[in-house]
């Protein structure tokens, strides 16, 4: 895939812009990708899906990156939600 941007989520994750050979492109957390100058290859699947929620949703907590939960809603929807959207509790 082609790397054409990088930027800081919250001035402290870095993000890179891919555009995938089909085409496909947005951001990714440059941790998941090995980026030699313009060039990048995927060090793991991704899935950008970002989950709505709202205040008292239940989430399960499956993955954390560069900022964001990759979550399971109570509704069975997964998808990714800025950390700071997310009250854990640790019991």
């Amino acid at each position: 895939m082609r790397v054409t941007k990088r930027e800081l989520w919250n001035d402290r994750y870095p993000w890179v812009w891919c555009v995938t050979a089909s085409v496909k492109e947005g951001w990714m957390p440059e941790s998941f990708v090995e980026v030699k100058g313009e060039q990048g290859m995927a060090l793991r699947d991704y899935n950008a899906i970002e989950l709505t929620v709202a205040i008292g949703d239940t989430l399960t907590i499956i993955d954390e990156a560069s900022g964001w939960y990759w979550v399971q809603s109570a509704r069975r929807e997964y998808g990714w939600v800025p950390l700071e959207c997310v009250a854990v509790d640790l019991m």
